[in-house]
């Protein structure tokens, strides 16, 4: 084995024992902004509604 393909050997056996802490690190990553988006949505969705009732209470002439 020339040096090249022993390097190239050892680079393969490494990265295919490290690739587990990546796909880990990506799915946390990714689970967490999924998160984060799902919460920042239903904040929206809940403000929006705020919205609509108080602009309704408004219309009606029932603000306090």
């Amino acid at each position: 084995m020339t040096s090249t393909t022993c390097w190239l050997a050892n680079l393969r056996e490494g990265s295919v024992k490290n690739l587990w802490y990546v796909v880990v690190a990506y799915s946390a990553i990714w689970t967490a902004l999924w998160l984060y988006m799902v919460r920042i949505s239903q904040h929206n969705k809940a403000l929006r509604q705020e919205v609509r009732d108080m602009q309704a209470q408004i219309g009606r002439g029932l603000t306090k």
